[in-house]
This record gives structure tokens, C-alpha cells and sequence, in this order.
């Protein structure tokens, strides 16, 4: 697909068509680079994405079990000492 420049202002820019807009989702902001003289067009990253997943399963072994029960232990509303 092609596209090409136009005057934005003081800038140039390039309409994404809707079809390709459609295919990367809702997403408002982007992340753009150059990669081996390509440039890339990528939907940004929310924070915390894929975390739900990284820790899927957690708890499991021995470790986590006791890093856990550590985890539920502990309280707000104990006091610090710094």
C-alpha cells in the first residue's frame, strides 16, 4: 500500500487508511521508530501489560508458596520502622 506525504502545518505527515487502522485496534497512540531504514508504525503499550499472564500459575512451587504467604501476612496498618 502506498501513501504519500502531505503539509500538516509546519510538519508532513501521512493518513493511515482505515483498513490498517482497523487491523491494530483501538489504540489512540503510537509508538514510531526507524528499523533498518524502515519506519515502523506500532500501537503503544500499556503499562502493566501481560502481567496478568506473567503471573498466571503463581504460587505453585514451594518458594512462591512461602513468598505468598509472606505476601498475605503482612498488613497496612503495622507500623515501619525506618
Amino acid at each position: 500500500m502506498q501513501v504519500k506525504l502531505v503539509q500538516i502545518g509546519g510538519s508532513q505527515g501521512f493518513r493511515v487508511p482505515k483498513a490498517l487502522l482497523a487491523e491494530m485496534g483501538e489504540a489512540k497512540t503510537f509508538e514510531l521508530s526507524l528499523e533498518n531504514g524502515a519506519l515502523v508504525f506500532r500501537p503503544e503499550k500499556k503499562s502493566r501489560e501481560g502481567w496478568a499472564a506473567s503471573f498466571e500459575g503463581f504460587g505453585e512451587n514451594a518458594e512462591e508458596k512461602e513468598l505468598a504467604a509472606d505476601l498475605d501476612s503482612a498488613s497496612d496498618d503495622e507500623d515501619w520502622t525506618w
